[in-house]
């Protein structure tokens, strides 16, 4: 993991929301070759969700176009498995929390990704809390 910065330098709120926007759309166009035209982040206690638009390649759009969904559905989580740790370090990063479980879905009409993070739960969080889950 990345060190995460002081608490003080962490932003918050709408801040911390674009910041991480900016993050998902830079390493979506560092890895894919281009990133998404929108992104939009959300913040519910300890889940953070990244909705992200028009972010197809060329190649995926005419693989769509053709009908084949299912393959760069495939592709796409497969990449996505190869390059976790750069997704997961940028959050653990931005929020100075651990990341525990990260899950990424592309879906192709429309043309839309999210990127969903579950953090390590902290006194106060409102949604998946210990207190919520389940017995193992």
């Amino acid at each position: 993991m990345q060190e995460a910065a002081t608490q003080s330098e962490q932003p918050e709120g709408g801040e911390l929301r674009a910041a991480i926007s900016r993050s998902m759309v830079r390493i979506h166009s560092e890895h894919y070759g281009r990133g998404p035209r929108k992104a939009k982040t959300f913040i519910n206690g300890n889940v953070i969700i990244c909705v992200l638009e028009d972010g197809f390649t060329q190649v995926e759009k005419t693989l769509n176009t053709a009908g084949l969904h299912e393959h760069v559905r495939r592709t796409r989580h497969l990449f996505q498995s190869a390059v976790r740790e750069s997704f997961t370090g940028a959050i653990e990063e931005l929020t100075g929390r651990r990341v525990v479980a990260f899950i990424s879905q592309a879906h192709a009409k429309p043309d839309v990704s999210i990127e969903v993070f579950l953090l390590e739960p902290q006194e106060g969080d409102t949604v998946l809390s210990d207190a919520e889950l389940p017995d193992a």
